[in-house]
């Protein structure tokens, strides 16, 4: 698979591109030389545009944008468009739903999320639970009632089933399992 990736000079700037190459995929990978000063300067999640350039010179298939600190995702199709934290959880959420590994078919998001998320999942048989805004609200509540998804729409999504705190590359890898898939 054709990846592009964007790491913003920031901590996933050698995890990131040695996982997804371990796992067989051929990268263009940019913003990976990290200064000190540099951490998300025009890159990242928080400037997708970037990713959606690096997409489009590469031809990618996907292209997968981390900001600073590598806990959040933001994801660009082939065409150049950008997916959304909203649009990953739905993603996600639709995933886990159908396979039965949504907990309680519910997925913890806050009062930002888009309402097209809860019409996705109420047409798949699932629900959303909202929170106040803030991945620390999500955590709380996912533990709360002992939930294992949920995320913001800045692209700081949680895979309890893995890691108690928001992580990209995981993120990254789900959505890439659920296309391969």
């Amino acid at each position: 698979m054709r990846i592009a990736v964007d790491v913003a000079n920031g901590a996933g700037y050698k995890s990131t591109p040695c996982i997804l190459r371990e796992l067989g995929a051929e990268l263009t990978v940019a913003h990976n030389e990290p200064n000190g000063t540099n951490i998300n300067a025009q890159c990242g999640s928080v400037y997708p545009a970037e990713i959606q350039r690096l997409v489009r010179e590469s031809g990618a298939v996907i292209g997968i944008s981390n900001d600073g600190d590598a806990d959040r995702v933001l994801l660009c199709d082939e065409q150049g468009e950008i997916v959304d934290g909203d649009e990953i959880l739905a993603i996600a959420s639709l995933d886990l739903l159908r396979s039965g590994r949504l907990q309680q078919n519910t997925v913890v998001a806050t009062v930002m999320s888009n309402f097209g998320l809860d019409e996705a999942l109420a047409t798949h048989g699932g629900k959303v639970f909202r929170t106040k805004v803030g991945d620390r609200a999500v955590i709380e509540e996912m533990v709360r009632q002992d939930l294992n998804f949920g995320g913001e729409q800045s692209g700081h999504l949680i895979f309890r089933d893995f890691t108690t705190t928001g992580d990209g590359i995981i993120s990254a890898l789900q959505i890439l399992r659920n296309m391969k898939a």
